[in-house]
């Protein structure tokens, strides 16, 4: 599968060895980039990158980029979400619409709590170097900011001996995920690239990014429903799906254009609904006797962690975005740590099961049950409401926002030098050698 990896900035510690030069467009300089999020990638060497961050290389200087269009208003980064009632999204540009449809908007009722389950997971768990995140968090707040060369040169270091490790090879080191996970999260990242105009020197229209990050979202969800609404369903299968969101989050941290997307309410059902996926997946764990430290699910508390800091990030209406209060009665039921990340105690501050009220406390402490979260009538709606007829019923996700997709005369007619874009660009793989 092809992929798009995204350097690290100056400020991310967490560097790689330099990946090899690459070309992105023509006239650029000859410059060095960090390697991706190094937590998500390939055991291999880092490969090639698409592009440079915000038009400068990876020692922080300026190359010879386009200029890009004006944007509208500052982005703020994930905070902030904007109010805007308006649900339609511009329609997008391109063609050779996936055709995936959704999961059944009418599932089976009779889908038990737990199916298809067994003690240890049916994958191999992998070591990743410590998170660019958490490296942030315990960054935040002190006068410099900025990582200085011995903490960059340690990153390094830590990344030839952790990244992609067997965890049998470091059991006690904290920072873990299934091998398979951490692939799809690295092609879920490279998906959001595909659809950032300014990686391919374009402008389309102010929102566009924001939609099309929207949209690999909603196909992360659409894997994890599809998934969830089988009648024999992997509890297994779920959790490798929910990681991926995890880690996904964790190596996008900060995106501008969903989170400042005008369609603020959009933005907070889509966070509703990621919520309501994660306390289902929950529920099966419970079912199937995994939620309990130090259990077969190896990375567990870290997951919890990573989506509450996820959530963190971004001003959400909890009255009627509860959920992460719920994940932390859930910490609470099963006895887990949050601890994984900095300074959790400022999240867990801000979160907290004595912000719930009686009825959706006992939903967690009640016993395990079908779609004890009624997610299946929350995506229902979902769908309903944001979904593009296909085939006959409304489904979500595809890939309508990927520039890669798009018609060739498209590219050319949105980029600034008039030129496709796409006869200047390498585009790595994403698939290891050994699966």
């Amino acid at each position: 599968m092809p992929r798009a990896k995204r350097p690290l900035e100056k400020s991310d510690a967490n560097a790689a060895e330099p990946a090899m030069k690459r070309s992105t467009r023509s006239g650029d300089a000859k410059n060095v980039d960090a390697a991706r999020e190094t937590e998500s990638a390939p055991s291999d060497p880092p490969a090639a990158n698409t592009r440079a961050a915000n038009g400068k290389s990876a020692d922080n200087s300026e190359i010879n980029a386009p200029k890009p269009a004006p944007k509208k208003s500052s982005a703020k980064g994930r905070k902030g979400a904007g109010k805007g009632k308006d649900n339609a999204a511009p329609a997008p540009q391109g063609e050779n619409v996936e055709a995936q449809s959704a999961a059944a908007e009418e599932p089976s009722t009779a889908q038990p709590a737990a199916t298809a389950s067994s003690d240890e997971a049916p994958w191999p768990w992998v070591t990743v170097a410590r998170m660019n995140i958490d490296r942030r968090r315990e960054r935040r707040g002190k006068d410099d900011e900025e990582p200085s060369e011995e903490e960059i040169n340690a990153a390094k270091v830590e990344f030839e001996k952790y990244n992609a490790k067997p965890l049998s090879e470091h059991p006690d080191w904290p920072w873990r995920v299934s091998k398979p996970a951490r692939k799809m999260a690295a092609k879920y990242a490279q998906d959001v690239d595909k659809r950032d105009p300014d990686i391919f020197g374009m402008y389309i229209y102010n929102d566009y990014h924001g939609y099309g990050t929207a949209e690999v979202i909603e196909n992360m969800l659409l894997a994890w429903t599809t998934e969830y609404q089988k009648k024999d369903s992997s509890v297994w299968e779920l959790w490798k799906h929910t990681e991926a969101i995890a880690h996904f989050f964790a190596l996008m941290p900060e995106l501008i254009g969903f989170g400042n997307l005008e369609d603020g309410e959009r933005v907070n059902e889509i966070l509703n609904v990621i919520g309501l996926a994660l306390l289902s997946t929950l529920n099966k764990l419970e079912a199937a006797s995994l939620l309990k430290p130090d259990g077969p699910v190896k990375d567990l508390e870290l997951v919890l962690c990573l989506m509450l800091d996820f959530c963190s990030g971004y001003d959400v209406d909890f009255e009627d975005v509860v959920w992460p209060h719920q994940v932390v009665a859930y910490a609470n039921k099963a006895g887990l740590k949050l601890d994984k990340l900095h300074n959790m105690r400022k999240d867990l501050e801000r979160y907290s099961e004595d912000k719930l009220d009686k009825k959706k406390k006992d939903l967690v402490y009640s016993a395990p049950k079908e779609d004890k979260f009624e997610f299946n009538k929350k995506w229902k709606a979902y769908v309903s409401k944001y979904g593009i007829k296909r085939g006959g019923k409304k489904t979500v996700g595809g890939e309508q926002y990927d520039i890669t997709k798009m018609r060739k005369a498209e590219r050319i007619k949105h980029s600034f030098d008039k030129e496709d874009p796409m006869d200047k660009m390498v585009i790595e793989g994403t698939d290891d050698e050994d699966e």
